[in-house]
């Protein structure tokens, strides 16, 4: 059976925080999503790790 594929956002932080050490914490997130977001890249989440990790100033929410 094919693998289900989940539609995701995609978050990343604010350019006017891209400068600041701001990280994602432990909120269930595989660590290769976490250190890669953590070093300014974009990342895909479910709806349901969005909601995990909130909503914040220096976060930046897309459609896919």
């Amino acid at each position: 059976m094919a693998e289900k594929k989940t539609a995701g956002l995609s978050i990343s932080k604010s350019k006017s925080y891209a400068v600041h050490k701001v990280q994602l914490g432990n909120f269930g997130i595989d660590k290769e999503r976490t250190g890669k977001f953590n070093k300014g890249g974009k990342i895909t989440v479910t709806k349901e790790e969005l909601k995990t990790i909130g909503k914040h100033r220096w976060l930046e929410v897309s459609n896919g």
